[in-house]
């Protein structure tokens, strides 16, 4: 999309000599071997037959690895698909150059941090007219040794991290329930003070209150005594 976005540059020319470079990185992970010749980079090239590079001179046939030339082809054709995808979609209009040292600046840190295998987004960001900086919310870490070493580092960090939360939580976790401990047993002491001031109420009976029974009971034994006497002595002429 950043080719697309300046295809227009002066300078696109010379982007697309250093980026056959960048390519070759990607496939094969390594820094590529450099040579100039014509006053242009050449990568990846063996010069046949025993020939030199010679900066101001002609190239001179090189050769390379069969094995290297079909990766390289075969990313370029993913690359030119995307490329005339970008075009055809609603990328930002091209700008005539890079928005100066600003976001050279910008672009170069990127870069960087790209190579040193950090997380980044996917495509470099860009500078906007108004100053304000688009940079792509899909990140990304390069497959490099490099890229896999911070990955790495970044794991064991952020496996730290976790551990360093699970002891705090452990630590707060345990703090409440010695606070809930403390408030129970409060509590219970508090509920048996209360308990233990409170006044003891104790049920008696009056005697006046079982005598009229007795009496009665008695009288009513003294009654059936009398008219069963009185039936005795009926009988027998008494």
């Amino acid at each position: 999309a950043n080719m697309a976005r300046y295809r227009k540059d002066p300078n696109y020319e010379f982007w697309k000599m250093l980026k056959v470079g960048y390519d070759n990185f990607e496939i094969t992970k390594v820094p590529p071997k450099v040579d100039v010749c014509e006053k242009r980079y050449v990568f990846n090239q063996v010069a046949a037959d025993g020939a030199t590079f010679d900066p101001a001179g002609a190239c001179p046939a090189t050769t390379q690895p069969d094995s290297l030339k079909s990766a390289f082809n075969a990313y370029q054709s993913t690359y030119e698909a995307a490329f005339n995808g970008a075009v055809k979609s609603s990328v930002p209009a091209p700008k005539p150059t890079i928005a100066g040292i600003k976001e050279a600046s910008i672009v170069s840190e990127w870069s960087k941090k790209r190579a040193r295998g950090e997380r980044v987004p996917i495509d470099p960001p860009s500078l906007n007219a108004d100053g304000s900086l688009t940079a792509t919310a899909r990140m990304g870490r390069i497959d490099s040794p490099a890229g896999r070493k911070m990955a790495a580092l970044d794991a064991e960090k952020a496996a730290r991290q976790k551990a360093e939360e699970q002891r705090l939580a452990a630590i707060e976790a345990a703090k409440a329930e010695k606070e809930a401990a403390k408030a129970q047993a409060l509590a219970e002491k508090e509920a048996a003070k209360a308990a233990a001031q409170m006044p003891v109420v104790t049920a008696t009976v009056a005697s006046s209150e079982a005598a009229p029974a007795v009496e009665t009971q008695a009288a009513d034994a003294e009654s059936t005594a009398t008219r069963l006497k009185k039936r005795l002595l009926g009988m027998f002429g008494g």
